[in-house]
């Protein structure tokens, strides 16, 4: 089971970061109205803001396929399997 949700999630990320970014980009024309850089007052670019959204989507496309892989390699882990015993005994 956490293989088809490792490559669901790499699968969805990765379809929603091209426009994410796209959107990250077209940000970059608006300035915050509140927040503005210390030492020169200058006011943010709301893509600096959104920016870490897209970090945050690319940390877990990486971590995802690396889990995918070490799941190739190694098989489910423990937790994994106990769950399918669970799943067994319970029925659902």
């Amino acid at each position: 089971m956490s293989i088809v949700s490792a490559v669901a999630i790499v699968l969805i990320m990765g379809w929603a970061l091209l426009p994410t970014i796209d959107y990250i980009d077209w940000m970059k024309i608006r300035k915050t109205a509140t927040v503005k850089f210390p030492l020169t007052g200058d006011k943010i670019p709301l893509s600096y803001v959104f920016s870490v959204y897209g970090i945050f989507m690319i940390s877990i496309i990486i971590f995802y396929l690396f889990k995918f892989i070490k799941i190739l390699k190694n098989g489910p882990s423990e937790f994994d399997q106990a769950k399918s015993k669970l799943r067994t005994i319970v029925k659902y």
